[in-house]
């Protein structure tokens, strides 16, 4: 399934001439959140533009790692909520080393931002939500002694990882408001169970998570947040597309790029 190129993304609209590592949006076999990494991974290289074609002897593919900027998509939830609702699409450059190295069978998009990990313990609350069903990310909350669908344990001194799941919980927070990210606070629901939940607006979706309990989010600490870059989901990398505005053929010195890519690459408009 094509991605949709007429709607204005966090980074904006697709460019013309641009070609889009894309993975295609609709229903499928896997909920989205089971390609979230949990927890993250560390990313220790700095800040990148465009992207890098990396082997992984452990698969024998070659994946492409790709950085989504803060400047675009404050926090983590807004790219994934972009994607769920959108499908993702990450421009690349034509002339990026080893494209062609890419294969649709094994290659995984592997994503990059700078506040995907921080130093604050916290892991997602210990609530049942899934009476409320519009509530992100779409897990089963854990309990008291458990990690629910995390993915590793919660030691009863919370000093584990944090949990990925809890950036939706952060991103909920008043504090956490910016000119493209915006937070509103919500009554709660259920007077025997006062969890607060916040709507959030970006420029290309809205989506509502719980709000963190007081006390319990780092903004609530009155020291910043060490936010450090990591890796929080990979997914399957499904096909390319080069925008242009007639839906002419493919630049000859592109697809001599793209190699045998250029049988799963497709033209969209802008």
């Amino acid at each position: 399934m094509l991605v949709n190129s007429s709607i204005t993304r966090g980074c904006g609209k697709r460019k013309e001439g641009g070609l889009y590592a894309c993975v295609g949006g609709g229903s499928g076999s896997m909920p989205l959140e089971a390609f979230i990494i949990d927890p993250v991974v560390p990313w220790t290289n700095g800040p990148f533009q465009g992207g890098i074609v990396s082997y992984q002897p452990a698969t024998g593919a070659w994946d492409l790692i790709l950085w989504v900027g803060a400047e675009y998509y404050p926090y983590v939830p807004d790219f994934i909520e972009e994607g769920r609702v959108h499908g993702f699409s990450k421009r690349i450059p034509t002339n990026l080393e080893n494209l062609n190295l890419l294969s649709a069978e094994e290659s995984r998009i592997v994503l990059v931002h700078p506040r995907a990990g921080y130093d604050h313990r916290h892991h997602t609350k210990h609530h049942d939500t899934s009476h409320w069903a519009s509530v992100l990310p779409r897990i089963l909350r854990p309990d008291a002694s458990a990690s629910g669908e995390c993915n590793h344990p919660i030691e009863s001194d919370h000093q584990t990882t944090n949990c990925t799941f809890s950036l939706w919980d952060l991103a909920g927070h008043p504090k956490a408001t910016t000119n493209r990210h915006r937070v509103t606070l919500r009554e709660p629901l259920d007077e025997n169970e006062p969890i607060i939940f916040a709507g959030i607006e970006t420029p290309s979706v809205t989506y509502e998570v719980a709000n963190m309990m007081e006390g319990f989010s780092p903004y609530d600490t009155g020291k910043e947040i060490g936010w450090y870059p990591a890796i929080f989901c990979v997914l399957p990398l499904t096909h390319f597309e080069f925008v242009t505005a007639d839906e002419s053929a493919i630049p000859a010195e592109v697809a001599g790029k793209l190699g045998d890519n250029i049988t799963r690459t497709f033209t969209t408009p802008t």
